[in-house]
């Protein structure tokens, strides 16, 4: 895990990431504080990219991927940040040299096995219950088992939206090229287990699903690109998460976009991965801790009203049922306006007076709020009892028209040479 932070303001966009990733191992979790998360998206204009979630693509560590396309931009500049956006997820499609269809379909068949493993195991759970309460079981209350499972698992995906990033006939391509190696390891792993031809062809339905519908695994990794196109005069953001790639088809989407412009928005802060500090100091109250509140207030609203009325004799108010339904037909209604009250409040005494501050920072000062946010996450992981995975050195990055500013520091031509390479071009030709 990890806590980044983008706060923008009419001058420049501040990016803030901890350097903490952490790696699955035998026996446990390792946390590193080393990682970078926090680069240049091209080495003569302002915009910048932050990674969270996976420290991988495809296998590939996201510094890599980032410095390669870097390198593929060189000097080309566009006009808006949303085309610098555009222009990384049309390259990380194409990227063949990064992660050819051989590495493609290796990582799919690693995807579908652990993904098949886990149904086994859910299936060997259910069976080990059921033989621990008594229950004789044979094939065929096996294979209803595994009809449950399968069904479930089908219900659940296809219930989902599809991601509208995935192209038109892509579920029919998908199951003309794979359905044949799906089944290929359902057999592998599945084994002896029994299983109808109806739930085979269910599971490659599911796994079609699994890459097109919008809902995106721990293996996801999520992209912030941030800063100024030639023609723009204030920053804007773009938000992406991305997953996997499959036969030149990238499973990702569009998370958010945030722009700065006149009047309407002259500052956001958007926090990243762990963002519940960020969110407490922001609206004043914790999020958990707001609707644990909400949670208890609709419990006890609907337990008073049954002891309330459950005092009061049938014969003395005949319609006692009616009101009841009518009152608990209401409580929904009830608690939004309770939690628009609340939300106003927040808004009004905390969110608003932040943003208007942060719209008057100078460019140092949204460098050193950016690195306190993060820092704040990392503190309150550093003493409570949860792992700490936020830590290490917070990476800072200020990206207004021309100039990077790294680590707070105003404008060290050190940390900033592609700066003096690109102000200084012109006078060398």
């Amino acid at each position: 895990m990890t806590a980044e932070i983008a706060i923008l303001n009419k001058s420049a966009v501040a990016l803030a990431a901890d350097s903490a990733v952490t790696i699955q191992v035998a026996g446990g979790q390792k946390i590193y504080n080393t990682v970078n998360k926090l680069f240049t998206l091209s080495k003569f204009e302002p915009a910048g990219a932050m990674v969270y979630g996976s420290a991988e693509f495809m296998a590939v560590p996201w510094e890599s991927v980032i410095k390669e396309h870097r390198r593929a931009l060189r000097d080309t500049k566009y006009r808006t940040l949303r085309e610098y956006a555009d222009a990384f997820i049309a390259w990380l499609t194409s990227a063949n040299s990064l992660f050819p269809p051989t590495i493609q379909q290796q990582i799919f068949r690693g995807n579908i096995s652990g993904y098949f493993q886990q149904l086994k195991q859910e299936v060997n759970k259910r069976v080990a219950n059921l033989i621990q309460s008594g229950e004789v079981l044979d094939d065929t209350r096996t294979r209803r088992i595994v009809h449950e499972i399968v069904s479930e698992q089908k219900a659940r995906w296809l219930s989902l939206p599809r991601l509208p990033t995935v192209r038109q006939n892509f579920e029919q391509d998908f199951l003309i090229r794979h359905a044949a190696t799906i089944e290929e390891i359902r057999r592998s792993v599945f084994q002896a287990l029994p299983i109808t031809d109806e739930d085979a062809a269910s599971l490659v339905e599911t796994v079609s699903a699994y890459y097109s519908k919008d809902s995106f695994g721990p293996g996801a990794s999520g992209l912030v690109i941030a800063g100024f196109g030639t023609d723009d005069v204030f920053p804007s953001l773009v938000h992406f998460a991305i997953e996997t790639v499959l036969d030149g088809d990238l499973k990702w989407k569009e998370v958010e976009v945030a722009k700065i412009d006149h009047f309407t928005n002259n500052a956001t802060i958007i926090p990243f991965a762990q963002r519940e500090m960020v969110d407490t100091f922001l609206s004043g109250v914790d999020p958990i801790y707001k609707q644990t509140v909400l949670q208890a207030l609709d419990g006890i609203l609907r337990a008073s009203i049954q002891e309330l009325f459950g005092a009061i004799p049938d014969t003395a108010l005949p319609n006692k049922a009616q009101l009841i339904t009518t009152l608990a037909q209401r409580f929904p209604q009830l608690m939004t306006t309770f939690n628009r009250t609340l939300d106003e409040y927040s808004r009004n005494r905390h969110i608003s007076p932040i943003l208007n501050a942060v719209a008057a920072l100078p460019k140092d000062d949204l460098a050193a709020m950016a690195e306190s946010l993060v820092n704040l996450t990392s503190f309150k992981r550093r003493i409570s009892t949860d792992a700490e995975t936020v830590g290490g050195q917070i990476d800072v990055a200020v990206i207004s028209k021309g100039i990077w500013i790294k680590r707070k520091h105003y404008f060290d031509a050190g940390k900033n040479p592609h700066f003096i390479a690109n102000y200084y071009r012109n006078e060398k030709s």
